[in-house]
């Protein structure tokens, strides 16, 4: 069982897909309240431990959600402490902004949307700032707005734990740090977040933990200065070096002809 810290634990866990494993002897723990950025090639298996974590994929092992496992929570139970985003959304018919998010509440309607769940979707419509687009048709939005009224809809869902899937990867860079700067004040409210980000510019500077995705390995980032891990320059191909300014640190590639290692 899960420690009191670790709203998410993992121990042991192989996972994949029923014709190929993935990851092997995953092991990690996610506290309450942190800002977890999953990092690793295109391919390495970062949506796979995203929806393993969200108990959507089979895995041997331990997995722990607030000290219970897993596959012993129905649904509901499921839905009532984590919410998911995934990478890809399929078209929907014609249901305007706010019929689409409020399907974010589907896990807590017993029969019609209550005051309570009208309230949910009018403050997670204006948290995600696209108010204006409530009775727009879903799929009349530009790809950028549809994927704004999907972080819309996982906020209705007023679950403690939020798992994203490159959540800001069809949305301008405006629309980018908007969500980035919301993401890092749910964190402050007690949110706990797990996101998988590519740009480490924007991962190191929102993000609090890190784990990268390396071969079939999980490899969980230590210390203060993460980006030192052999694991990350081993995913950004020993391609970028950091650059200090001031308090922050951005990122570059390296310069034909530097050390790549």
């Amino acid at each position: 069982m899960g420690t009191v810290s670790h709203v998410i634990e993992l121990s042991q866990v192989n996972c994949g897909y029923e014709d190929k494993e993935i990851l092997r002897n995953v092991a990690f723990g996610i506290e309450k309240g942190t800002f977890t950025v999953i990092m690793g090639r295109n391919g390495s298996g970062k949506t796979t431990l995203l929806k393993t974590i969200a108990g959507l994929l089979p895995y041997t092992g331990s997995l722990t959600l607030f000290g219970r496992q897993i596959t012993a929570m129905s649904l509901p139970e499921r839905a009532a402490h984590l919410a998911f985003l995934s990478q890809q959304h399929k078209g929907v018919f014609s249901f305007t902004v706010q019929e689409v998010v409020m399907t974010g509440r589907s896990g807590f309607i017993r029969f019609t949307p209550t005051s309570c769940d009208y309230k949910a979707v009018d403050e997670a419509l204006d948290r995600a700032g696209i108010s204006i687009l409530r009775n727009r048709f879903y799929t009349e939005l530009s790809g950028g707005e549809q994927q704004m009224v999907m972080i819309a809809r996982l906020l209705a869902q007023q679950s403690p734990v939020l798992l994203m899937d490159e959540p800001i990867s069809h949305l301008d860079y405006p629309n980018q740090l908007k969500i980035l700067a919301l993401s890092k004040a749910l964190v402050a409210e007690g949110k706990t977040i797990v996101m998988i980000l590519h740009d480490p510019n924007q991962a190191f500077r929102y993000g609090q933990k890190f784990l990268f995705v390396d071969g079939d390995k999980v490899i969980q980032a230590k210390g203060d200065n993460p980006w030192n891990e052999p694991a990350f320059d081993s995913i950004t191909g020993h391609t970028l070096k950091a650059i200090r300014h001031e308090h922050e640190i951005a990122f570059v590639p390296k310069r034909p002809g530097e050390q790549m290692g």
